[in-house]
């Protein structure tokens, strides 16, 4: 069941909007690490708010933004693993007719990895860029991904795991993955 409750602020060139929202679940899906699935899990209610921003400055420049945090529990108190605290990313885009460019901040907020929150992961941050060239129908575009090479997880889990030709017995641990790094692509697209 969800429910949500919201309002926005809106002039020609600028909008504001901002929702809290609340939800109960009747069971969580929790990710099992070793056969690559999910599982059914208690009930919980989690309950927060986003607020999300654009802006318009100029005709040819725009900047986006949004931020949102929440609180996440299963019914018995218990922290729900990999349930982001908070997240928020902005943008910022110049347009024009034959070229464009492109800003982003990505920004994921810690959150826990066990039910007791005895193991965390601190979250990520990136940035990514992008340009394009478009000469009538096609558009030539490079993308700089992870711009200051972030060395964060792109995600985290702590559960136990078995390697049988690296280890003797299973153990519990933190598994994750880093995000990608810092990488050059190109690309061309062509409109019918």
């Amino acid at each position: 069941t969800g429910k949500e409750l919201g309002g926005r602020f809106q002039l020609p060139h600028f909008t504001l909007t901002a929702t809290y929202w609340w939800l109960d679940v009747d069971s969580e899906l929790r990710f099992v690490g070793d056969s690559n699935s999910v599982e059914p899990t208690g009930a919980s209610r989690r309950h927060g708010y986003e607020i999300v921003g654009f802006w318009r400055p100029l005709r040819w420049i725009a900047i986006d933004a949004n931020y949102t945090a929440s609180h996440a529990r299963y019914d018995n108190g218990d922290y729900i693993p990999n349930a982001f605290e908070n997240a928020g990313q902005i943008g910022v885009s110049a347009v024009f007719p034959r070229f464009e460019g492109s800003l982003r901040l990505r920004h994921l907020g810690p959150y826990p990895l066990t039910e007791d929150n005895s193991q965390r992961d601190k979250g990520s941050t990136v940035v990514n860029l992008r340009g394009a060239w478009k000469p009538g129908r096609v558009q030539i575009y490079g993308e700089l991904l992870n711009v200051f090479d972030s060395h964060d997880k792109d995600v985290a889990y702590y559960y136990e795991y078995y390697v049988p030709s690296v280890m003797s017995a299973p153990a519990q641990g933190r598994l994750s993955r880093v995000v990608e790094p810092r990488t050059l692509r190109f690309g061309m697209k062509y409109s019918f």
